[in-house]
């Protein structure tokens, strides 16, 4: 998308940028230029679509003039007006200048319309307009970065992977971290399963595998432990609450602090099974609530099916077998 000195897209992981409409600028106003932006609803332009809000927006910029001060105006930004009520701003990101997000500088403008809110907010251009530029509701936690912060930490525990007598030379202190994928999702994006423990217990048998899934026969399911209860957690099932993510990120973290004492006192005590994100289709998509059919996946725990939302099956299915595991 193209003004006459602007150029505005959302084409990665988690964008999210309908229309931009550029606004003419009254001599008395202090900004050089304004724009009128709408966000994408969930499931845009789909039979799934519901409504024509969409409180998730991310997208970037290039051009203008350095240094102008820009007035934005998210025009569709659904019933929020107590999200931004306690001090709560949208981020930003310069590129040329860093590679960290930070809160725009003046609080910003709230007005209740018809159907939603209207989100006002200023902007100052930076100094190289060539590089990119990216405004968020929010912190930001693509599908992407999970995959890559997993890939980093799967690789750093490589060992394991390795056979059962070895692994019974380690330290009883050491980490036991495993990574596999439960199912695919709609768009055929991984549903990451986590095991994180000690070596404390360690069996040579290995978990079930269960019918539909774990389609990575490659990939061997973890080792069972002896004596240790299991704590299930999971994360990001609405694709707009980064927050999670972020969360989440710091808990595994802490999990594989191997001098950290609370850390190695849980670790010795429980297996830590860890679903970091729920609902991938729609965080990629860049979603606020629901999946790629339009549905808030929180309300399908009772009956989740593979074909209609198979992360939610995949969760629920691999939670009931944990819970039938007893401590001996």
């Amino acid at each position: 998308m193209e003004t006459s000195e602007y150029r505005f897209f959302s084409d990665f992981d988690s964008g999210n940028l309908a229309e931009v409409e550029e606004v003419s600028v009254n001599e008395d106003e202090i900004h050089e230029a304004e724009f009128q932006v709408w966000t994408k609803p969930d499931c845009f332009q789909t039979e799934f679509q519901a409504g024509n809000t969409g409180t998730w927006f991310y997208f970037g910029m290039e051009g203008g003039q350095p240094g102008a001060l820009i007035k934005f105006n998210i025009m569709n930004i659904g019933r929020q007006t107590s999200l931004f009520s306690q001090g709560m701003k949208p981020v930003y990101l310069v590129t040329s200048e860093s590679d960290e997000w930070k809160r725009i500088d003046d609080d910003p403008i709230v007005t209740s319309v018809e159907d939603g809110c209207v989100l006002s907010f200023m902007f100052r251009n930076p100094k190289n307009t060539q590089k990119e530029t990216f405004l968020a509701l929010t912190y930001p936690y693509k599908f992407e970065e999970l995959q890559e912060t997993l890939d980093k930490i799967e690789e750093s525990f490589n060992c394991c992977s390795g056979a059962f007598k070895q692994m019974q030379t380690e330290d009883k202190t050491d980490i036991y971290f495993h990574r596999e994928t439960v199912i695919k999702s709609l768009e055929n994006r991984n549903l990451d399963l986590l095991t994180i423990t000690d070596m404390n217990g360690l069996q040579e048998e290995l978990e079930d595998d269960l019918l539909d899934l774990f389609p990575d026969e490659t990939n061997r399911r973890p080792h069972m432990f002896d004596k240790k209860e299991i704590v299930f957690v999971s994360s990001r099932v609405h694709p707009g609450e980064t927050c999670a993510s972020y969360v989440m990120k710091g808990f595994i973290n802490f999990l594989l602090r191997k001098d950290d004492v609370q850390a190695t006192k849980l670790r010795e005590k429980y297996v830590f099974k860890i679903v970091p994100m729920l609902n991938p289709d729609g965080v990629a998509n860049g979603h606020y609530r629901n999946d790629t059919r339009g549905v808030n996946l929180n309300r399908v725990y009772g009956n989740p099916t593979k074909e209609h939302s198979p992360t939610i099956f995949a969760a629920k299915k691999t939670y009931r077998l944990l819970s039938l595991f007893e401590p001996k």
